[in-house]
């Protein structure tokens, strides 16, 4: 597994699901339960920050873990207290900040060799059995494509509304 084009694809499949979603829908509720397409990229962009903890964690840079320490304490108290965190927030700022922590995170992942990625047990926090690239794979890259599928979906429901 090429993580670095993973983490590019899940990008991409983001950056489609948004690029033609109409702007003055985003924050429209029901796209995903009571989330509207905003809340979605704002749940996304936390996790793009988790991820980026995620690495820093790993490479043992001393660097805060804020949301890695509220994921671990409670999954659902995380997805709701990372998207609360972006309310005030625009839909701009907040794909600024999701584009802008992109980078870091491929800047990171293109330090960490192939074999240390797929290396079982070097995240134990999240199961004894996986491997950093699991983590990628499930939480970055299989994510994204599940709300992305889900953005899709609701902008075909509001175009049949019109």
């Amino acid at each position: 597994m090429n993580a670095a084009t993973i983490l590019h694809y899940g990008k991409k499949e983001v950056e489609t699901a948004l690029a033609d979603f109409p702007k003055d829908q985003v924050t429209v509720t029901g796209a995903v339960g009571t989330w509207s397409v905003k809340d979605i990229l704002a749940h996304l962009t936390s996790y793009e920050l988790l991820l980026l903890e995620v690495l820093h964690w790993y490479k043992k840079d001393n660097s805060p873990t804020p949301r890695m320490k509220l994921m671990k304490e409670s999954y659902e108290d995380f997805n709701t207290k990372e998207v609360a965190s972006f309310a005030d927030k625009s839909f701009d700022d907040i794909y600024k900040e999701y584009k802008e922590t992109y980078p870091k995170v491929q800047e990171i992942i293109r330090t960490i060799s192939p074999e240390e990625l797929r290396k079982i047990g070097t995240i134990p926090w999240y199961g004894e059995e996986y491997a950093l690239d699991d983590y990628i794979v499930y939480t970055s890259y299989g994510h994204k494509k599940e709300h992305t599928a889900q953005i899709a979906a609701f902008k075909d429901i509001l175009n049949s509304k019109k």
